[in-house]
């Protein structure tokens, strides 16, 4: 299970270099599924719409690939990508204390 989260905290590291468009549309795919899973789970472990719920949910938004959000500014993208990664970095270590994965 940690190559779920490995896999996006990576991506999201290596996209802080200048690298071609095709790679930040995968990020941003990877990014918003794992954050919208993340944002489920939020849900269904507190049984109720909290702040996890509500943070992996806007960061699913700010990463979707349909309708994209465009900063035109990468250095506002790279703290977002930092933060993310946090984020997602954050979700797992919460998870596995709680031993809800392997």
């Amino acid at each position: 299970m940690i190559w779920f989260f490995l896999i996006p905290v990576a991506l999201l590291l290596i996209g802080l270099a200048d690298l071609p468009t095709g790679y930040y549309t995968l990020v941003r795919i990877v990014v918003c599924i794992v954050s919208a899973l993340c944002s489920y789970w939020s849900y269904k472990t507190d049984e109720k719409v909290g702040v996890g719920t509500i943070v992996y949910a806007l960061l699913a938004l700010l990463f979707n690939p349909i309708i994209p959000v465009y900063l035109h500014d990468k250095d506002a993208w790279m703290v977002i990508d930092i933060i993310a990664a946090v984020l997602l970095v954050a979700k797992y270590v919460s998870m596995k204390s709680k031993n809800q994965i392997d």
